[in-house]
C-alpha cells in the first residue's frame, strides 16, 4: 500500500491476488474512495483475490456470472 501511495497516481482499478481469508475488513478500509470486492477459497485459508474499484465508477457485482469451484478445480473470481 505504501508503494501505491508514493506513486501519486489515482488508479481506476487495483487487483490483488493471494489475499487469504483473514483481514478482509482491513482490506476494505485501506483505500479511501474505492469499494473493495473479494473472493476467497471456501476449502482453504490461502489464495483469494481482491479488487478495488474507484467510487466514481458505476459498478455492480454480477454474481450470476460467478464460476463455482469443484472438488477438482478451485476457482476464485469476481465479475463486476
Amino acid at each position: 500500500m505504501e508503494f501505491l501511495v508514493t506513486l501519486n497516481l489515482a488508479f481506476d482499478v487495483i487487483v490483488l491476488s493471494e489475499i487469504w481469508d483473514h483481514n478482509l475488513e482491513l482490506y476494505g478500509n485501506l483505500f479511501d474512495g474505492y469499494t473493495f470486492y473479494s473472493d476467497t477459497c471456501a476449502s482453504s485459508r490461502v489464495g483469494g483475490i481482491g479488487v478495488y474499484v474507484k467510487n466514481s465508477f458505476m459498478r455492480k457485482k454480477l454474481d450470476s456470472l460467478k464460476i463455482n469451484s469443484t472438488s477438482k478445480n478451485t476457482v476464485e473470481n469476481i465479475w463486476l
